[in-house]
């Protein structure tokens, strides 16, 4: 029983281990351009689909990327105008 549960925990170990290593995050701060203040609740998204993100208040986000390497982000916020 002892050697059961070593086990299953091993195994349980090592998949969280594998998952962690294979998730692709993308994750940082929005600023402005002139001001270099942090943008807080900025919206952030793939071109090629609805999903995304916002940041947080402190200006950070972070977006998983696995489904989306061939993508690219784009962020939005009211008040700002879009530059491709």
């Amino acid at each position: 029983m002892k050697i059961l549960i070593k086990h299953l925990i091993m195994f349980i170990l090592i998949t969280m281990l594998s998952n962690s290593l294979f998730a692709q995050n993308l994750q940082g701060y929005v600023y402005d351009a002139n001001t270099k203040e942090k943008i807080l609740l900025c919206n952030i998204s793939f071109f090629k689909s609805n999903r995304g993100t916002n940041t947080n208040d402190q200006g950070m986000y972070k977006i998983d990327i696995s489904d989306h390497l061939n993508d690219s982000i784009k962020i939005s916020y009211v008040g700002y105008a879009f530059k491709p």
